[in-house]
């Protein structure tokens, strides 16, 4: 009896023609889009106290402080446990 294989014929395929269209993609010279979110100033203020914007994602890519989240909290004031929400701005450019 043939074996089953975890990914069915057609969405490797699609895989393959997915990675050729990035490398394709890649090769023109298009600008991939850019995504930008923080926390601007004031919501900053509400959260912690400071008022200045925290930058979350910059041209795509996360702030080096969210790669160790755990050595950012200990700089970061504790956000008050009566804060049940927050607000992120974002900005999206590209195609």
């Amino acid at each position: 009896m043939a074996r089953k294989s975890a990914f069915p014929a057609g969405a490797l395929w699609l895989w393959s023609i997915l990675r050729c269209l990035l490398v394709l993609r890649a090769e023109v010279g298009q600008q991939p889009e850019s995504l930008y979110l923080w926390i601007d100033a004031h919501q900053a203020r509400v959260l912690i106290g400071l008022e200045e914007d925290i930058l979350i994602v910059s041209e795509g890519k996360m702030a080096p402080f969210t790669h160790d989240f755990r050595r950012a909290q200990q700089r970061m004031p504790a956000i008050p446990v009566n804060i049940h929400s927050m607000n992120f701005t974002w900005q999206a450019a590209g195609q």
